[in-house]
This record gives structure tokens, sequence and C-alpha cells, in this order.
């Protein structure tokens, strides 16, 4: 049975070139070895995210899985983020070697040093995020399909 999707509440996608290049040379950033966050703040009331996942990771497959890991994870925390910023995730290739709690953590230490956080919130513990949450968007496609991409 196909439950509903949780979609993002508090923001956007980012989806034009020029601000993802934006990003990349004016905004603030902090790397690890599973992925890069870059941050900047923006003059609307929401947060805007664009995630990029390399065709050196792999596959459509294996992208479109870091992909979507990375969208619960900020999906997750999206309530304890500060508002008003374009925030870019970037993924490395060690993304797709390490478990989903790695990824978790990764993502909750590049936003603290970011200071992405609001001062009264603290970001969510990885136990926290079912994992049938992160495979969500996989069962609609293949429930709309009949072909299974997880």
């Amino acid at each position: 049975m196909v439950t509903e999707v949780t979609s993002l509440r508090f923001t956007h996608s980012l989806t034009q070139n020029h601000m993802f290049r934006r990003l990349y040379n004016r905004g603030k950033t902090s790397a690890c070895s599973t992925m890069v966050l870059y941050c900047m703040k923006n003059r609307s009331d929401k947060n805007r995210l664009g995630i990029t996942v390399s065709a050196k990771i792999g596959g459509a497959v294996i992208r479109n899985r870091v992909r979507r890991r990375i969208r619960e994870i900020y999906r997750a925390n999206e309530t304890q983020l500060r508002s008003s910023q374009d925030i870019v995730i970037v993924a490395r290739i060690r993304a797709t070697k390490v478990d989903f709690k790695q990824l978790c953590d990764d993502f909750h230490k590049l936003a603290c040093r970011l200071q992405l956080f609001r001062e009264m919130d603290k970001p969510l513990q990885c136990e926290n995020v079912s994992k049938a949450a992160i495979y969500n968007q996989a069962e609609i496609v293949a429930a709309s399909t009949g072909k299974v991409y997880v």
C-alpha cells in the first residue's frame, strides 16, 4: 500500500543554474567526507534547497538513492533550521558507501558549523527518522509504473 508523501513544508527547490553558481561563489561552505554544504541568506521568508549528485557517483539508481536519503535528512530537520536560507548540498562519492546514520551525523555536523540550526533547537537524532520514510517516493513511483527502483 502506498502512503502519502511527506513533502518539505517550509522549503522551495533551487532550480536555476545562476542560483547554484551564486551559492558556490558567495556562500559559506563546510565540507566532510560524504557531502559539501553551501548556504547563504536569501530575501524570502522560506528556505530554498538544491541537492547535487554528480554522474561520477554512479548510475541513476544510485544517484537517486543518495538524493532521497539527503532529502529525507533535510526534511526531518527542516523545522529546526533557520529560515530565509539558500542551501545547496553536494554529495560526494563516499555518500554511496556509508549508512544513513553516518549521512545524518555528517549533515548535523556541517549544519552546526554553518550555524543553520536555531539557537533553541537541537538537531533530531537519526534514530527518530524511519527508514520507510526514505523510500516513500520510490514506492509511489513503483506503484504508478509497476517497476521497482529501490
